[in-house]
């Protein structure tokens, strides 16, 4: 039988070994990859293990051409499975109480990869929060350094060459000489947007056209 992969078999696998079927299976990098390669090495037919895919395919063909090898086998085949650590379930479960309490034991030490991998990753988001939050102020204050950087609309009196007062907004001075926004004998005007009200008894203001009541 042929083997998966990238998933091995596990079930299948020790169905077709005990039904005295050998199993062509390929190696690795991780648990999924490699059921196939931990039966077959612990039933003792660790030369039907492929490390690359023209090797597996190798074995594959020269299993199946040798037709007197595979016919004996078959027959033993099954023996060396019941004989191997694959069906030895007391060695099993020692095996893996040991293991079991090993873990235990290094766990009461402080040693413990969990945890640690849970500090590994706490300390990254600290260090990514602490950067984000890093940002933020920074552009905090560059908007505040660029609000105080923009010159905001200022009533500034000017003199013109008459001594008159004048009226500036948005930076644009009002005329000069006899066209002053602001005299002593002069209906009063307003300046909005560098556009002035036109000379009014009434002392009317117009902004964007449009005339005051």
């Amino acid at each position: 039988s042929l083997d998966t992969f990238p998933y091995a078999g596990t079930t299948t696998t020790c169905e077709s070994l005990y039904m005295g079927v050998p199993c062509v299976t390929m190696a690795g990098s991780v648990h999924a990859h490699n059921v196939g390669v931990s039966l077959l090495t612990k039933v003792g037919l660790g030369r039907l293990v492929a490390k690359t895919e023209d090797e597996y395919v190798s074995l594959a063909l020269g299993l199946a051409s040798d037709v007197s090898a595979l016919e004996e086998l078959r027959k033993s085949l099954r023996e060396l499975m019941i004989k191997s650590p694959v069906c030895d379930g007391e060695s099993f479960t020692r095996g893996l109480e040991s293991a079991y309490r090993s873990m235990w034991h290094r766990y009461c030490d402080g040693d413990s990869p969990a945890l640690r991998r849970l500090e590994v990753l706490a300390g990254e988001d600290l260090d990514k929060t602490a950067v984000k939050h890093a940002d933020l102020k920074a552009q905090r204050a560059n908007a505040t350094a660029e609000e105080d950087n923009q010159s905001p609309i200022k009533k500034v009196d000017a003199t013109s060459k008459g001594g008159e007062p004048q009226i500036m907004v948005n930076h644009v001075s009002s005329p000069e000489g006899n066209q002053a926004l602001v005299t002593a004998k002069a209906q009063p005007q307003m300046m909005v947007n560098g556009v002035s009200s036109p000379h009014s008894p009434s002392g009317r203001c117009e902004a964007n056209g449009h005339s005051s009541r």
